[in-house]
């Protein structure tokens, strides 16, 4: 329950700090037009038909979301973990042009990407800027004291004293 526990606190911290910028954005009537020009300036209005929507957002999206991620911590490596939460955005933006393209568009429910598609190159720019450096200090960690080359080296040399015997 270790995962859990470290999971949900993770995300409280993170539905407190989203609750005060959205209560802070609510305040300012030039961040509602930016946010949601939509509103016309109520932040709050949510339409009637769009409970369902929140509702399985809810339910699927966060709660089965989260525990899947939960689980898949205990049993996989944690970097391939922060990976497919990190890529979800882009991988449903991918689903969503594909099944557009081949003119699947359950109820005009999907939309072609727009200024919004910003926020997926940022987090390819996020990682092309964090993995490399992760990938150095697993590295490192696993041998602190081999380089590299080293390392293949005496992987070789290792190999060649097994099939010889």
């Amino acid at each position: 329950l270790g995962h859990f526990a470290v999971m949900a606190e993770s995300y409280l911290m993170a539905a407190l700090l989203m609750s005060f910028a959205c209560i802070f954005v609510s305040t300012q009537p030039a961040l509602v037009d930016l946010v949601c020009p939509e509103c016309n300036g109520d932040p709050w209005h949510l339409p009637p038909d769009a409970l369902w929507a929140v509702a399985y957002s809810v339910i699927f999206q966060t709660i089965v979301g989260y525990c899947a991620q939960a689980w898949a911590l205990r049993y996989a490596e944690s970097s391939l973990v922060a990976l497919y939460a990190t890529m979800q955005p882009i991988f449903a933006t991918t689903i969503s042009c594909g099944l557009l393209s081949v003119g699947m568009d359950p109820q005009g429910a999907l939309t072609w990407p727009g200024k919004e598609a910003g926020g997926a190159i940022l987090i390819i720019m996020g990682l092309i800027v964090t993995v490399p450096g992760a990938c150095q200090s697993i590295s490192r960690s696993i041998r602190p004291n081999v380089q590299p080359a080293r390392l293949t080296e005496s992987l070789l040399q290792q190999e060649v004293k097994i099939r010889a015997t």
